[in-house]
This record gives C-alpha cells, structure tokens and sequence, in this order.
C-alpha cells in the first residue's frame, strides 16, 4: 500500500460534482463506451497487480490474523459505480462504503484474487451473452464504469477532516479509527479489537478507547501521523481514520490529562511591552507548566486573610488557561505556541461562599475591585484588559450597586479609558424548569452584578457544543441547546427601554446535557477544557463552562486584538469587539422579537478576523476624537461691567466620502452599513440610579437628505431655534437612535441599496448632558470617544476604498 500524506489527490481521479453528466439516481446511468475485451484485459491485469503486490508484502508487516484486504474500486470521471454489484455473500466480499468525493467503492474481501469479480467481468466481455432483446452486455451497469481496481489507498481510508488538514508526518494528534465490526457483528468486534491491540502494542501506542456502534467499532487513540500509517498496514481491520472532532478530541484530551505534552510544550512568551490580560478571581497557579511563562505578575486583596496569590479553588487558574491560549487542546497538539499577550492575576477571592465572598462582606466587594486594579498597575503604563467572572445576585436587576460603580469608575480611569471585561452571569442551569423551558426561560433569568455596569464589556454565553462523548456512559443525554445557540448557563439582561444593552456581546460558554429530568453540565465534550490548579497532584487539565469561560474567551480575544493594534484606544478596542459582532441564524430563529434577542444575545459573537480588518482604513474608517461638554467665552457687556461667561455646545461632524462608483455600479445589491460609537462616561450614583458626567449620541445625513437638511434635523441651532418643518428622515436603522443610544456602546446597522449610500455622507456625534452641567468646575470637562464605520457587501467587504473622514466642529443645542 502506498502511506504518504499529504493526501494523494494528484493521483486520485474524482468525478466533479459540479459537472456530473448521470442526472439524478433514478435516471438510468450512461456507460463508457470502449471495447469490451480491451476493458476486460486492462481490469484483469489492475486485479492481477493487486495480487502480486500482496504476494510481495514483506514478512512480519501485518500482525497475526490480518489476511483481508481493502479493495478501492475507482469509477470512470463523470460515471457512477453500482456499488452494490461489487458486494458478494458466497465469498464473504462486503460492500465498505462509497466516498461522496471520489465515488470510489470500498470492498473488503478475503482474497485478493477477487474471483466473483473476474467472473462478472468475464461475462461483460462475452459476446455471446449480449441481451437479445435489450442489446446489452450482462453485468454491463456492474462493469462498463469501472476504471481501476487498486489496494486502497491513504486518500480511499482518510475522512474528509483528514483530507483537509495539512499534517506532517510527525504530527500527534487524536484519531478515530473506524473497523470492521458493530454490535451488530460482535465476532468481527472481538477479532478488530484483538488486531488494533497487538498493533498499539507493536508500535508503543497506548491502549485505545473504544465505542461501538452499530456497524462499526471506533477507537480513539493519540499518536502521529506516520505511526497510524505504520498501524493502517499491519492490520485489515480499518476501514475508515481521521482526525478526532474538536468535541471528542476536548473529551479525550481531558480524560487523558497529557502530563508528558503539557510539561514538554514550548510556551514562548510574548514581548516586553505586549498588553496584559488581567484576571481578577481567586488567583492562579503560577508554576502551572503552561502558565509559568505567561504570568507576569499575580498579587492578592484579599483583606484580614490571606497574602499569597496562589489559587487554591482552580476558577482563576481555569480563567487564565482561556485566557491565555483560547484552546489549549490545539496548544497541545501544536507542542508549541508564541503567546500574543501576559496574563496577570489579582486575587480577590478565595472560594466562593468562603470569607470575603460571603454576603455580609459586600460591601467590601467595591474597594476589592478598585484595589486589585491598583496593585497590579502601580505606576505600570502597559495596555490592559481587565476581566472578572465573579458575579452576585441582584435584588433589583438593572439598578447600579456601589460595585457596578466602582467598574463603571475604574473603566472611565478619570478620562483615559480602561478596558474592563465582566460575566453577565450564570442562569440556574440545573434547575428542570430552566432547562425545559429553554430558551425562553433564560430570558427570565437577569444579570447579575456588576453586570450592569455600562461602562463594562458585558458577556453572555452561546454554544456550538452539540456532540456527545463516544461510548455508553453519555448516551441517553441529549443537548439541551442546538449549535449556535444560546447557551443554557446565560442569563440575560433586560426587555425595556431605558436600560444599556446588556450583554454587550457573547462567546462559547458550553451546553447541557439532559437525561429526562436529570441534568448533567460537566459532560466532557460540552464545556471547555482548560489548565488546572492541580497540575502536582497529576492533573494539570481542568473543564469550565457558562459565563465564565465565554468572560475569558472575550478576554483573550481583546487581549490578542490589542497585541497587534496597540496604537489603539481602550475605547476603540471596546467598540471593535461590539462592531465586529453578529447573530447566528439559529439566535435569530430562537428570538425573533429584537429586543429579546439584545437582552440575551447582545450584538453576537465577536469575530476577530473582521475586527483586524477594520483597520485597514479600506472598507472601514475608525476615528479617534473628543469633544467639549461645553465651551465658554467671555462676553463684554459694557466697559463699566466685568465680562461675563457665555458657555455652548459643539458637535463633531464627520465626512464620510464613500466610493460613489463602485456603489453605484453595486446598483440595488443589498449592503450593509454599520456604525459604534463607544465612549466611556464617569459615573455618579444617587438613590440607587446612574448618573453619567457626559453622554454622546450619533446620526448619519440619509439617503435622501442634503447635508443642510440633517444638520438642521439633529441641531437646533441650525434651525435658528425654530421648530422642524423639513420631515426629512435618515436611514432605516434596525435598532433605532432609542434603542442604540441607552448605553455608551452604542451599534446600529442598516441595509438597504448599494446606491442610496454613493457619495459623502455626514455622520454627527453630539452631547447629551448629564451631571458635569451642574458645577463650572465639570462643566467644561471633555470626553474621549471612538467611531467606527464600515461598508460591508458582495464584492464590497474589506475592500471597498473609503477616504479618511473630514472632520468639522459645529456649534450645537438639542
């Protein structure tokens, strides 16, 4: 047999499926034509080589027991095999299976020879059995597509992960290995698992694990790639291998616990001067082999208690592990990664439900927060995305607390911005009334505190965890959520007006399994595999899952987005992980009410790819400004008086000149134009509501409105004071100036013509006073913000050239 991957494509003949000349299956076949007796001596000297090259197989390369053979019966391009015709009972020859790509057949039979198969040729050939009536060669649908007879090959026994994946020989990975046998043939079981055995031995694999199936038994085991070929030749039980999907590679990976992978994987560490993901939780473990090289500093604030930032519950070291490398279980099958960032631990918990987490000591909790932050900064400038999934029920959801106060402060850092990342907050996912009533119940759950902190980066949970472990022990569980949904664990902001958008954005946080009544969240393959706190005790893996791993997620994405942008604002990176957000079809279907699926699904998951692309400055302009909660000048009224102070407002108005010819030339293709604005606001908390300093609203000029129309529809002054008459409108934005302005990230995105958005268009930010009106000592205080604006179509993403807004400054009053 020939092993050599990458895959043998150049030598494999494939049917195209995209130009197939059989029609459908009911049609009847056309055949190649060719003489009948050239067909016959080509296919009988394929079958001939087949079995010389088994006769020349060395000695000692296939265990004891091994005598089948692996027969791949290739069509002619453009033709369809009768696969069922190559089956025959007599001779115990079993029809494999038919690869969708190739259309090639996979017969596994006990003699090379295939005598049933000569036989039908034979009679192809024969012209005195040519149909009377129909004109047709007997066995001429079994025989005519026929174009090669070949022991199978790498490319026949490879799954389609595996065809794709670009593996070097030496490459470990988990493998499935699908062979002869089932519940349905335990004697063929029984005689696959005795041959797999001897060849894990023989090659210094360990024992695989096994799940049987119907008809086929699987087994899972790690090794590289040149040793399962080594394992493929020695046996003749395989019929199919691949690599592991991501949801049983996670499962085995973790059962395993890899001690020898994890201890020898090269963590490099980043640069100096690289931003920090900052983790405020119980601490870490800061010798973990995989970690150690990352941990830039960890302190603990734990007040009368304990100094030592060691984690001794596992969260914060399960956070960091995220945090760090996103997927450990790629890491460890890489061997080796370049981290993009540091991680930073301060401890401010314990455990939970243990000293300073216990109810009483709440109060607390604010100066913890602002604490943490200090100590691990202390006179350090570097770039930094803090992050906590340590949440606390609220009495009355939405209303701000003393510590949603404290990350509200923290985040606006007296005007310069900081990043700050929170959990919304986990639902009762093992209560059976959440569950059987998912989705909908998660709507019912609300989020938790300092959730509703609006300066905050808030996040919720999806899911595209779906598998099952392999084997038994899992089988009567099925997925409480579907993949791409919701995640069971979330809970959920709130359905009104008035209230931020909460959560802000959601990343992978796990599923449920359900078995009738009794629900299981911990299933393997439905949570995250992570670093563990008990690496010494041999078990450096740990799981998580819900809100906070979906926190750590977010983190870690913020975390790389800023190592390869560090020019960028705290506010600009808040925004990029908000605009580059969008909904799956399934949260869609499962809320199609707009406001529900914002108070659970926020804007949707973030994609990095497009957040990188964004600045670019092609198909998106991001700015980077201030503006002036007023300006004041000093007015003489007479020479005998002392002048006096005239304060005034002023919006930013930005040009945005887009590419008119090629959105014209788009015609009535649909795009998508999406705009954020995020700014971080400086709270103020009386009787239980916020107050922020300053607020900003955005507007763009519409479709159908000249630049004098929208600047006259948004600002009083430019209608001397007087009220609207010209009802012009802007574009048809899918949440709305109401819903998009009630927190300080604010999105909005229409879609509509390619044409109505030719030329320049103006986009307005404008202020919206707040608490800084009141004194003269705030009055005159200013407020960073970042807006972003991309064009996004066919033809059009990424690529469309839009010239750097025009900026002008334009005296303003609501």
């Amino acid at each position: 047999m020939n092993h050599r991957l990458p895959l043998l494509r150049g030598q494999v003949h494939r049917s195209d499926p995209f130009q197939s000349v059989f029609g459908s299956k009911s049609d009847p076949l056309p055949r190649p034509a060719r003489d009948p007796d050239t067909h016959r001596a080509n296919l009988f000297q394929q079958i001939d080589r087949i079995a010389q090259e088994v006769a020349a197989r060395p000695a000692g390369t296939r265990i004891q027991g091994a005598s089948r053979e692996l027969v791949s019966v290739r069509p002619e391009p453009g033709f369809e095999l009768v696969a069922e015709s190559l089956a025959d009972a007599r001779s115990d020859a079993r029809l494999v299976a038919v690869d969708d790509e190739t259309g090639a057949a996979i017969v596994d039979t006990p003699k090379a020879e295939l005598t049933y198969l000569r036989k039908k040729i034979e009679d192809f050939a024969d012209d005195t059995k040519i149909s009377k009536i129909t004109g047709s060669r007997r066995n001429e649908p079994a025989v005519a597509p026929i174009r090669e007879f070949a022991l199978a090959n790498d490319y026949d026994l490879a799954g389609t992960r595996l065809r794709g994946a670009a593996l070097t020989s030496a490459a470990v990975r988990w493998f499935e290995i699908a062979c002869r046998g089932g519940y349905e043939s335990p004697e063929d079981s029984t005689e696959s698992r005795n041959q797999i055995g001897l060849a894990c031995q023989r090659f210094n694999v360990p024992a695989p694990q096994e799940y049987e199936a119907t008809d086929r038994i699987v087994f899972f085991s790690r090794m590289s790639l040149a040793t399962l070929r080594q394992l493929v030749e020695a046996v003749d039980c395989i019929y199919e291998f691949d690599v592991a999907g991501p949801a049983t590679r996670a499962f085995l990976t973790y059962e395993a616990q890899l001690e020898a992978e994890i201890y020898s994987a090269q963590v490099v560490p980043p640069p100096n001067d690289a931003p920090s993901v900052v983790l405020l939780d119980t601490g870490v473990s800061t010798d973990h082999p995989l970690l150690e090289p990352l941990i830039r500093g960890a302190t603990c604030v734990v007040p009368g208690f304990e100094l030592s930032p060691e984690d001794t519950h596992g969260h914060g070291t399960e956070m960091a592990g995220t945090a760090a490398f996103s997927d450990v279980v790629q890491l460890l099958d890489d061997g080796s990664i370049v981290a993009s960032h540091w991680i930073e631990s301060a401890r401010i918990m314990i455990a939970p439900g243990v000293a300073t987490a216990t109810e009483e000591y709440r109060p607390f909790w604010p100066k913890m927060t602002v604490d943490a932050v200090r100590s691990i900064e202390d006179g350090d400038e570097r770039l930094r995305v803090f992050a906590t999934a340590i949440a606390a029920q609220l009495d009355h959801p939405g209303l701000p607390t003393y510590w949603s106060h404290a990350v509200d402060s923290i985040a606006y850092n007296r005007g310069k911005g900081r990043l700050f990342i929170v959990c919304i907050g986990n639902a009762s996912s093992e209560d059976i009334t959440v569950l059987t009533g998912y989705p909908t119940m998660n709507l019912e759950e609300k989020l938790h505190d300092p959730a509703q902190a609006i300066n905050a980066v808030t996040v919720g949970a999806f899911t595209r965890r779906v598998e099952l472990p392999p084997g038994d022990d899992f089988s009567s569980y099925v997925p409480v959520a579907p993949r791409n949904g919701v995640s069971p664990h979330t809970s959920a902001g709130l359905v009104r007006g008035g209230d931020a958008i909460k959560p802000d954005i959601v990343f992978e946080g796990g599923n449920v399994g359900l078995d009738d009544v009794l629900p299981n969240p911990t299933i393997p393959s439905m949570v995250g595999v992570t670093t563990g706190h008990r690496h010494k005790f041999a078990r450096p893996l740990s799981i998580h899952w819900a809100t906070s791993e979906a926190t750590a997620r977010a983190a870690n994405f913020a975390g790389r987005l800023w190592a390869m942008l560090p020019s960028l604002r705290a506010e600009t990176v808040r925004a990029l992980l908000v605009h580059s957000a969008a909904w799956t079809q399934t949260m869609k279907r499962q809320f199609p009410n707009l406001d529900e699926r914002l108070a659970i699904c926020g804007f949707g998951e973030p994609n990095l790819e497009f957040a990188t692309a964004c600045t670019n400055a092609r198909a998106t302009v991001i700015v980077e400004n201030e503006l002036a909660n007023a300006q004041v000048e000093r007015v003489k009224q007479s020479s005998t008086k002392k002048p006096v102070e005239k304060f005034s407002r002023e919006l930013k108005l930005f040009e945005m000149p887009l590419p008119e010819h090629l959105l014209l030339d788009a015609g009535d293709s649909e795009i998508e134009l999406r705009v954020t604005l995020s700014y971080f606001s400086e709270p103020n908390t009386f009787r239980r509501r916020l107050q922020r300093g300053l607020d900003l609203r955005w507007d763009m000029q519409g479709p159908q409105e000249s630049e004098q129309q929208f600047l006259q529809r948004i600002n009083k002054l430019a209608r001397g004071g007087k009220p609207r008459k010209d009802k012009t409108k802007g574009f048809g934005w899918s949440l709305g100036i109401q819903r998009r302005s009630r927190g300080t990230v604010q999105r909005d995105s229409w879609i509509g013509p390619a044409s109505l958005l030719a030329g320049s268009k103006q986009i307005a930010v404008y202020p919206s006073l707040g608490w800084w009106d009141r004194s003269r000592h705030t009055k005159l205080r200013s407020l960073r913000f970042s807006l972003i604006v991309s064009v996004i179509g066919p033809g059009l993403d990424l690529y469309t050239p839009i010239a750097t807004a025009l900026e002008a400054t334009i005296p303003f009053e609501v």
